[in-house]
């Protein structure tokens, strides 16, 4: 059973949506509309200190900075199917989460498809997590850990597996893509198909990223990744109603039998993107103060 107040956002997003376009421009600028809209669920915006800054290669960084100093830091990758996402669509979620955690946050505003197609999104998250390693925007360089939801939890668990000396303290996955493959075992897709993700703008949004790229890589498709021990702490979320449940629990299990230590929750009767309603959703709310809670005690 859906929970009572995502059903109800759910709704809204149903009554709202339109017939995938088959012009893909089209669809595109309808598509990232959509999720530029999201802050309308988040609530105002709380106070704190917001550093925008260019890193390396042009790349754009927001900082959220709960105070002054050297500070661990989280380095956020933003979902939207690698096509889509916005700095202003993570704002409010990832002010909150600053300010409850006592970390820093940064999020990477990382290049998307078409304009950019894969590798330039993962080339940029690995540049942002260089330069904090570095101890830009006054990261400490000792307390690094890795975030993301939905495509950019894939992007986080891309940094986990390729963090080398950096040793993060974790890397939180929030209902993350595991597997790019269009042909899967994952029942999840099917069964919950329309909730949030409809599965054919799914596999539109990952043509346009990959175009001919082999979906079996493992900076593609984690969950077919070699090998994953090693392999820094990991917190799991997944959404009980959600076409990606299952892939992420999946690399999850992966981790697990790999030894690396995971907390997973599977959040009972919440949709995919949990993070982006806190205002109009209590478990999106709560799961600010789990990942805040996750970070501290990191």
């Amino acid at each position: 059973m859906i929970d009572p107040q995502a059903d109800t956002l759910l709704q809204t997003m149903r009554a709202n949506a339109r017939a995938m376009p088959d012009d893909t421009a089209e669809w595109l600028r309808g598509y990232r509309a959509q999720l530029d809209g999201l802050p309308q669920f988040q609530g105002p915006a709380p106070d704190i200190d917001v550093v925008d800054t260019t890193g390396p290669g042009g790349i754009v960084l927001r900082a959220y900075r709960p105070r002054p100093g050297v500070l661990p830091t989280v380095l956020f990758c933003h979902g939207g199917g690698f096509v889509a996402g916005t700095l202003r669509g993570y704002d409010i979620p990832l002010r909150w989460l600053a300010l409850r955690s006592g970390w820093q946050v940064v999020a990477v505003d990382y290049r998307v498809a078409p304009e950019h197609p894969y590798p330039a999104g993962p080339d940029d998250c690995r540049a942002a997590l260089r330069f904090l390693g570095d101890g830009g925007l006054g990261a400490d360089a000792g307390r690094l850990s890795v975030a993301g939801d939905s495509a950019g939890g894939l992007l986080a668990t891309l940094l986990a597996r390729e963090a080398g000396d950096l040793r993060l303290a974790l890397q939180v996955l929030l209902y993350p893509n595991t597997d790019l493959r269009q042909d899967t075992p994952h029942a999840s897709r099917p069964e919950f198909d329309g909730t949030v993700i409809r599965l054919p703008e799914l596999y539109r949004s990952l043509a346009l990223y990959l175009g001919a790229t082999d979906r079996t890589r493992p900076d593609v498709s984690p969950l077919l990744a070699p090998d994953l021990s090693g392999l820094c702490p990991a917190l799991l979320i997944t959404n009980e109603h959600d076409p990606l449940r299952d892939e992420a629990e999946a690399y999850g299990a992966r981790l697990r039998d790999a030894g690396v230590p995971v907390e997973h929750e599977r959040m009972p009767g919440m949709i995919h993107g949990a993070l982006q309603y806190g205002a109009v959703v209590d478990a999106g709310d709560r799961l600010i103060t789990r990942v805040a809670d996750a970070l501290r005690a990191a």
